[in-house]
This record gives C-alpha cells, sequence and structure tokens, in this order.
C-alpha cells in the first residue's frame, strides 16, 4: 500500500468505513432495482450514498479548517501560536 500524506490516522478510518458502507449499500439498492423493477430504489440509494458522503465532506472540511486556522484552546500543541 502506497502512503498516503496529509491525512490522519481518523481521517484514513473514517474513509475507509465510508466506503466499506457505501459500497454494499449502493450494491443493495442495485439490486433492489432489478429485482422490482422500480427505480425508487435507486433514487434512495443516491440520496444516502450523497448525504453520507457531504457529511464527511463537512466533518472533514471542518477539522481542516480547525487546523489551518487554529481553533481556541490548542494553542499549546503548536508552536506558531
Amino acid at each position: 500500500m502506497l502512503p498516503v500524506t496529509g491525512l490522519s490516522e481518523l481521517d484514513l478510518t473514517l474513509t475507509q468505513t465510508l466506503t466499506l458502507t457505501l459500497t454494499p449499500a449502493a450494491g443493495a439498492c442495485t439490486t433492489a432495482v432489478h429485482f422490482t423493477g422500480s427505480v425508487m430504489w435507486d433514487s434512495i440509494g443516491s440520496i444516502c450514498v450523497g448525504a453520507l458522503m457531504g457529511a464527511t465532506a463537512w466533518f472533514l472540511i471542518s477539522r481542516n479548517r480547525q487546523m489551518l486556522i487554529g481553533a481556541p484552546g490548542h494553542c499549546d500543541a503548536t508552536p506558531y501560536c
């Protein structure tokens, strides 16, 4: 496995968990469309995948913003405060 720079262990664990959650969910929705013939399941799957990806992106953006700008109370962790 290639080393990934710039990501913490929490970020990697979060993205791996998201991948392992969304892949079976998308597969289940695709299977439901195949067996039922109703495209409603495809829409539900797309909305769920989009919502989870959006929530994860929001979490990662807020964490990166705190690391870049610096949040109150974190000055003892960095020498640049």
